[in-house]
């Protein structure tokens, strides 16, 4: 919720949702195209948080996600689409939850050709592509599709942290993780005060209005193989624009959500054991 669906990256099955959610979502959805009189396709937008459903919009028509679902699930969403709109039944039933493999679908984003675009996401759509990754489990998955969206995913050197307050306790365990992997830590100084507090070694680097050198001056001397920036609030957004815009000049990996962050090194750690291959359609 927040960032346009187009700009998200979908997985299917679907990894942190109960059971019981699924089938609450299908009941849902048959209910809302029944009460719209809708036959054909219909593009719903949920959100779940604490087991409840929510709503977010209902179109009567396709969308860009039918491709990938179509194919992650193997169930032929356009075909059945128009049997029933000519008021044929589906020759048999399908269940888009049952599928063997896992497929992430990755965006591609064009920030490299426009020099003021800025890699924070929102309401308004970025990306101008998509590549789709299928794997025998979800890290598999997430590494083809990152792979595929040309996003890099540096094996060693050093993470470059800067947080909002209410991300600092979410990402505590993923910096101790990037830690344990061999990587070394440098944050602005609310991030690494909060590191220093819990006993985690970290690089105190300045801020860009701080002065020089900065975090922006480590990325462009090509000292940082990847970055986490979270922001919240019109100003703070600003201020970080530099630091993600570097990113992009200098083709370095800058997640901008803490569940991404959690995406990429899972990603990682799939792509340090080698055990992934490549598997026709």
């Amino acid at each position: 919720a927040g960032v346009h669906s187009g700009d998200s990256m979908g997985v299917l099955p679907p990894q942190r949702l109960k059971d019981e959610t699924l089938i609450k979502m299908e009941e849902l959805s048959k209910a809302l195209a029944d009460k719209m009189n809708v036959i054909g396709h219909l593009n719903l937008q949920l959100a779940v948080k604490n087991d409840e459903i929510y709503v977010l919009e209902a179109n009567p028509r396709s969308s860009r996600s039918v491709p990938f679902v179509a194919k992650a699930s193997m169930v032929p969403l356009v075909d059945l689409a128009v049997k029933a709109i000519l008021g044929k039944k589906p020759d048999q039933q399908y269940d888009w939850k049952k599928t063997k493999e896992v497929s992430v679908k990755g965006v591609v984003f064009p920030f490299n050709k426009f020099k003021q675009s800025d890699s924070i996401l929102g309401p308004e759509m970025k990306s101008t592509g998509e590549s789709m990754g299928r794997g025998a489990d979800y890290s598999e998955a997430l590494l083809k599709a990152f792979i595929s969206s040309h996003v890099k995913l540096p094996q060693s050197g050093e993470v470059f942290l800067s947080l909002r307050e209410k991300d600092k306790e979410i990402m505590l365990p993923l910096a101790k993780e990037l830690l344990g992997m061999g990587y070394t830590i440098s944050a602005t100084r609310g991030t690494a005060h909060f590191l220093g507090d819990h006993d985690l070694p970290c690089v105190i680097v300045r801020k860009v209005f701080e002065g020089r050198p900065n975090c922006v001056d480590r990325i462009r001397t090509g000292k940082v193989s990847f970055v986490i920036n979270t922001t919240s609030g019109r100003k703070a957004i600003e201020d970080s624009f530099s630091i993600r815009r570097s990113c992009i000049d200098y083709a370095i990996p800058c997640v901008t959500e803490s569940d991404a962050a959690e995406a990429l090194l899972l990603a990682i750690k799939k792509a340090r054991t080698g055990e992934f291959d490549v598997k026709p359609l």
